[in-house]
């Protein structure tokens, strides 16, 4: 992905699809800058979405 702004409409994306929030986006910032994909991100989180 190339911004963070992409990144996370992807993460959003994904939560809608299960019905999770992701609204805090400075919780998220880490993991795209650790170079995580969205999809990674998210079932690291919430793994019972798997």
């Amino acid at each position: 992905m190339d911004s963070f702004e992409h990144w996370y409409d992807r993460l959003k994306e994904i939560a809608a699809k299960h019905g999770e929030s992701v609204a805090d986006e400075d919780a998220w910032r880490g993991d795209f800058d650790q170079d995580m994909s969205p999809e990674d991100s998210f079932y690291g989180e919430y793994p019972e979405h798997q």
